[in-house]
């Protein structure tokens, strides 16, 4: 009897620590619920990577957050330029989107994300900066785009994003804006050369004020007589919009643009435009064309 009553008690110990550790078992599988991308960091570049299972030559990149730059104009007291680099680049040609992230604020009672990623976020912007379509490889240097919208206050980051979907992203930084409204630069869009009956045009300084448009404007005869003016305006002139209505965080760079003529004319005065947001329009260079 007593030998029975050690076994039993032997085995009833047993039950109770087999289901504790079952128990505990149990939370920890809960904790640790599968997640559709594995997140991990590079202590050495501060980059923080988001790797689907099909990520690829992705982890050859690495990206970095530099800051901000202040403008060399007196009174030397605003960052105005956001600064990031391309600091390792793969050896594989790939579709690659390089650029930066931020979300802001223009006062403390506005909301703001502190940690912004490459997701559906009202409060995050997305500013393209380079693309390369796979073509060729991508090159490491440092990129700086200006700060064109007010801020109290900014948090920001680099990303790169690859044809799969895959994102890296570089460190957040935050900047207290020291004047809201940054200082005012124009935007400069000049003709290129005319191809047959493709008209293009590159954008060779960004403004600070967002462009909402872009296209060209034109004044044309289809017959030889008739009347036209040397100097084109959107005011009197026909415009060829090649974008307009830009959505959120889509961002005007330093880039070619051109419009397919898919109309005849005997003689053609063109240039390129640029709208912004406050308002103005800046035109390019007036070129000539007679058939």
């Amino acid at each position: 009897m007593k030998n029975y009553l050690r076994l039993s008690g032997l085995s009833m110990k047993t039950l109770i620590l087999s289901a504790m550790l079952f128990a505990g078992s149990c939370t920890k599988e809960n904790e640790q619920l599968p997640q559709p991308e594995t997140s991990s960091t590079d202590a050495g570049s501060r980059t923080s990577l988001l790797l689907p299972s099909n990520s690829g030559n992705m982890q050859d990149f690495k990206i970095s957050t530099k800051g901000m730059q202040q403008l060399l104009i007196p009174p030397y007291t605003d960052p105005d330029f956001f600064v990031g680099s391309i600091d390792k680049v793969s050896t594989v040609k790939q579709k690659v989107e390089f650029g930066f992230i931020v979300s802001s604020r223009t006062n403390d009672s506005q909301p703001i994300n502190p940690v912004p990623l490459l997701k559906a976020d009202p409060l995050v912007r997305k500013y393209i900066v380079s693309v390369s379509n796979g073509t060729a490889l991508m090159q490491a240097r440092t990129y700086k785009i200006y700060r064109t919208f007010s801020c109290k206050e900014v948090y920001y980051r680099t990303y790169m994003k690859f044809e799969n979907n895959a994102v890296i992203y570089g460190e957040v930084m935050h900047t207290i804006c020291n004047k809201w409204q940054p200082e005012t630069t124009a935007w400069n869009v000049v003709n290129r050369v005319k191809t047959f009956d493709v008209l293009k045009a590159q954008v060779t300084d960004v403004g600070s004020s967002p462009a909402v448009e872009h296209g060209f404007v034109i004044s044309y005869k289809q017959e030889a007589i008739g009347s036209i003016h040397k100097e084109p305006t959107l005011t009197n002139d026909t415009k060829l919009v090649v974008k307009t209505n830009y959505a959120p965080g889509e961002y005007l760079k330093q880039d070619e643009f051109s419009y397919l003529l898919n109309f005849p004319y005997t003689e053609i005065y063109y240039r390129p435009y640029v709208k912004t947001q406050d308002g103005f329009v800046r035109y390019g260079d007036v070129k000539h064309d007679v058939r």
